[in-house]
């Protein structure tokens, strides 16, 4: 018979593999555990870190939701910054940081477009979220 016997009695041709056996070392004891602390400090700065960005957003969007009674104005204040964003300000970065990737030569003029591209965006971004104040308010 060249399988094991089950809880059931019947036979099984399954073979499981060899156990992995791991030597244990103290040089490499050593290098797990600097590993697991530096990890471990590394996780606590962060969380401790986000937990600050965290507690202040959620109090600076409460308090701005208690200012704002219409709930059109939040959705035209999110929907003109995004779309300008979206639409305007992030495709130059996007070109830009590709070319550098790529390590392209970018060319004094290509850089010029690119960067008047992004501040016309912020123009955008800016003169949207005029429209949409002085039309609210």
């Amino acid at each position: 018979m060249n399988g094991s016997a089950t809880g059931n009695g019947a036979s099984s041709d399954k073979q499981w593999p060899a156990p992995v056996v791991r030597l244990h070392t103290p040089a490499l004891d050593q290098a797990e555990a600097a590993r697991d602390r530096a990890t471990a400090a590394a996780s606590h700065a962060y969380h401790r870190k986000g937990n600050w960005i965290r507690i202040v957003s959620v109090v600076l969007f409460v308090v701005f939701a208690l200012l704002v009674r219409n709930l059109s104005i939040v959705f035209s204040l999110v929907g003109s910054i995004a779309g300008g964003i979206i639409c305007f300000s992030l495709p130059p970065l996007f070109a830009w940081r590709m070319a550098r990737l790529e390590r392209q030569e970018q060319s004094a003029g290509r850089v010029a477009f690119l960067a008047a591209q992004f501040l016309f965006g912020i123009v955008l971004i800016i003169l949207g979220l005029e429209v949409i104040i002085e039309g609210e308010a």
